[in-house]
């Protein structure tokens, strides 16, 4: 790394940023990075060798099921060191056991060494499924492979590869759901706002059919993130396609704004004695029809040096609005923290939590049965005023008894919905944590019903009613009726009490509901304690 020259003026800062996406911070808020991206077999492997030094194994295929994130960092100390940052949906448990991985080495060629292995237990980790580890259960994983060099020469590059897109499944090894996940997880790091997006393109297919190409389009519309990096022109034997890709390069054809580079990178069968170094590979360019392309544009060591440099150009960007976003988010964090109280490590601790918050709940059910709402900051809310909730209902369900129970009505009744005082109509406002229903509670359904339009029966006049009632049931003697007549014309007339009492019963006990769950939640701000 150190032939290229370059030396960043923030090493620190970017430092912080992988020390933050260790933690996983990047599923909170986007952290600056750059993403190799591309179909399988475009040479992405091979791309990330060549820009990292890293001498990744040939035809082994274990790099490729799970992200990997390469960080060369300036330290007075030269090492390797693998580790595994565990991916954001991994359980505690699981997330204990991929942290505590770690592998280091002192060199390059002992990595080279050492690297099957190191891969085999990177995959037994992370639970790969592979021919050595066939008590794997996942094919592709969310965890990331971390391999970080050090060394006194080192220049600060971090690169971050994803699993290649692929179309087709292979029976016994790929999936549908397989390919799926791969492509979500490669939209999952591209559509964030602060990736650079190194779309890794072969020169020996038709550029323009890339389904990558078609993603960064959709998610860098202005295509200020998207690099293409063409590769494999070492293959090209007919001039015409030799010249699309100069085209491409030199902005003639579908365009981005940080333009294109043209790589080759080091064959499976190549090795740097017989030509397989850097230097000894882009010797090419120097030949038609690659010497008329800008020097800047082509080889592995230009593309390096523009890629540190907008490693450093988007993290100072975007550092200062990160900074105030943790900021926000660690006061958020504490706040919480706080909320929780004090440690409870011991039983006579938890004991002593839970009558704190018992007690608490009891003064502040006391003061909403008191209407005494401004003693207490949590029954500010209108939808929390309990007791008066519970009057207005019981209120307007007076009301509504005397003027609706009855099938049939009074012709001189009067009107039960006027005050008694002023003769006026009397408005009630509902509770509004009756305004959805149950549908906030569904643990209500089985026992609370508050539709009434199913069960209320309305009859007419009830002089007619009466009338209809003694012509069923008369008797010999003029004026004589049946035993049963009274009893039948009560249960007539008496058909809506039952509804409407369930009705106004439920709408209470959704207020009281409501009142207990909310503020059970305002009080206690530990979920695992509230419960469900």
């Amino acid at each position: 790394m150190a032939e290229s020259g370059v030396t960043l003026t923030s090493p620190d800062r970017l430092h912080k940023i992988d020390q933050l996406r260790e933690n996983n911070v990047g599923t909170h808020m986007p952290l600056p990075q750059l993403v190799v991206v591309g179909d399988q077999s475009s040479g992405k492997s091979s791309l990330l060798e060549s820009l990292t030094e890293i001498p990744f194994p040939n035809g082994q295929g274990l790099c490729t099921r799970y992200a990997t994130q390469i960080t060369h960092r300036r330290d007075a100390v030269q090492e390797v060191v693998v580790s595994i940052i565990p991916g954001p949906d991994t359980t505690d448990e699981e997330k204990q056991g991929l942290a505590s991985y770690r592998r280091t080495v002192q060199s390059t060629a002992e990595l080279q060494n050492q690297f099957e292995s190191i891969l085999s237990e990177v995959n037994a980790h992370m639970g790969i499924r592979t021919s050595e580890n066939t008590t794997g259960s996942k094919t592709f994983s969310r965890d990331v492979l971390r391999i970080e060099k050090c060394g006194p020469k080192e220049d600060y590059l971090t690169v971050i590869d994803v699993p290649g897109i692929f179309r087709n499944t292979e029976e016994g090894v790929t999936t549908e759901l397989d390919k799926v996940m791969v492509l979500d997880m490669v939209k999952s790091y591209i559509e964030q706002e602060r990736t650079i997006i190194l779309a890794v393109l072969p020169c020996t297919v038709d550029i323009m059919t890339q389904e990558i190409l078609n993603l960064s389009e959709k998610y860098d519309e202005s295509g200020e993130r998207t690099l293409g990096v063409l590769t494999k022109p070492d293959l090209l034997v007919e001039r015409s396609t030799k010249t699309v890709v100069c085209d491409l390069v030199n902005g003639k054809k579908r365009p981005l704004n940080l333009g294109y580079y043209v790589v080759r990178n080091r064959g499976a069968d190549e090795q740097a004695a017989d030509g397989g170094s850097a230097r000894g590979r882009e010797k090419m360019f120097q030949e038609e029809p690659w010497c008329h392309l800008p020097p800047d544009r082509v080889g592995v060591v230009a593309l390096r040096e523009r890629l540190q440099d907008l490693l450093g150009h988007i993290t100072d960007k975007a550092f200062p609005k990160l900074r105030a976003e943790a900021r926000k988010m660690l006061l958020a964090c504490e706040k919480s923290l706080d909320h929780l109280g004090v440690s409870r490590q011991t039983e006579r601790d938890q004991q002593m939590y839970l009558s704190e918050i018992a007690g608490h709940f009891q003064r502040i059910v006391r003061g909403a049965l008191d209407a005494s709402y401004s003693s207490h900051p949590e029954l500010e809310s209108d939808d929390l005023r309990l007791i008066t909730d519970i009057v207005n209902l019981t209120e307007q369900f007076n009301q509504d008894f005397i003027s609706r129970s009855n099938v049939y009505d009074f012709e001189n009744g009067g009107d039960a919905c006027c005050s008694e005082e002023s003769g006026q109509h009397v408005s009630i406002r509902e509770p509004t944590s009756l305004k959805n229903g149950t549908s906030k509670f569904p643990e209500l359904d089985p026992i609370v019903d508050l539709d009434l339009s199913n069960t209320y029966v309305s009859g007419g006049s009830i002089m007619e009613w009466i009338g209809q009632m003694y012509n069923r049931s008369r008797g010999v003697e003029l004026g004589t009726f049946g035993s049963g007549l009274l009893s039948s014309a009560f249960r007539e007339q008496t058909q809506n009490w039952e509804p409407m009492v369930r009705s106004y019963l439920g709408k209470i006990v959704v207020v009281i509901h409501h009142f207990i769950v909310t503020i059970i939640g305002k009080i206690c701000a530990d979920s695992k304690v509230v419960g469900n």
